[in-house]
């Protein structure tokens, strides 16, 4: 058994090696470009320093659910005096002006060439996440999914998974959580109205006995729909319930 575990390790460098060798040789025939000034990144991200540096980092955000400003050590941020069901957020930027032109792009341009940038920023700057058993992405509507043409959740889920050395071998469970009623677009709605519409819209396909899972959206906003899924998930037996998500909105931004 040790011998065939030293070989499978040495396997997995070796095939680590080479990836980073192949992205090497196409980063060199196809240089990066920023996805926000267009010019030369000169790095293997689609973002030149500059502009990730125009980026706001959720460094001081509430220890459990990453609203952003929220000082350490003091009573409960107003999202988790609400009561909110999942258990930790991972969220490593704060949603503003620039981020929302990014995540714009891709959401409603399909620009997935960004997949590969939002996982690199989380990968960098989001805290350690605990190993959860599974790794669910936020289900779209089948309406939603057919009109937007890929769930923007299971493609960052992917991507993180793929790249973060201590998620190697965690599943992706694309069945496990089902949105089984249409939802209308929660941008145009206040909070009250975002946990009403999101309210019993997700349904798990089978029990979740004593897992840890980590469901992955692209924002929370008022943590809404991570909530309604949460819900869901404990309902079905779900030991611990983590939201990962490239960022989180501050309180000020929220109706």
């Amino acid at each position: 058994m040790a011998k065939e575990s030293l070989a499978r390790d040495a396997a997995v460098r070796a095939w680590r090696r080479s990836r980073r060798a192949g992205r090497d040789l196409v980063d060199g025939l196809f240089p990066h470009h920023c996805a926000l000034c267009d010019r030369l990144s000169r790095r293997p991200l689609a973002l030149c320093g500059e502009c990730e540096g125009l980026l706001t980092f959720n460094f001081n955000g509430c220890e459990r659910c990453a609203l952003p400003d929220t000082p350490p050590g003091g009573p409960p941020c107003p999202a988790c005096r609400g009561g909110l069901a999942f258990d930790r957020v991972l969220a490593p930027l704060s949603y503003d002006a620039t981020l929302a032109a990014l995540v714009g792009r891709w959401k409603y341009r399909r620009d997935l060439a960004l997949n590969a940038l939002f996982a690199d920023l989380w990968l960098r700057h989001a805290p350690a996440p605990d190993r959860p058993d599974r790794v669910l992405p936020v289900p779209l509507h089948w309406r939603r999914l057919w009109w937007r043409g890929f769930n923007q959740g299971e493609r960052l889920a992917t991507a993180i998974v793929r790249i973060h050395p201590a998620l190697d071998g965690v599943p992706i469970d694309r069945r496990l959580l089902r949105r089984h009623r249409p939802t209308g677009n929660q941008a145009a709605l206040g909070q009250r109205e975002r946990r009403a519409n999101v309210s019993g819209a997700f349904t798990p396909r089978g029990p979740c006995d004593n897992l840890h899972l980590a469901v992955v959206d692209d924002v929370c906003t008022t943590g809404a729909t991570a909530d309604a899924a949460a819900r869901a998930l404990k309902a079905a037996g779900a030991r611990r319930v983590d939201l990962w998500c490239i960022a989180r909105a501050p309180a000020t931004t929220q109706r």
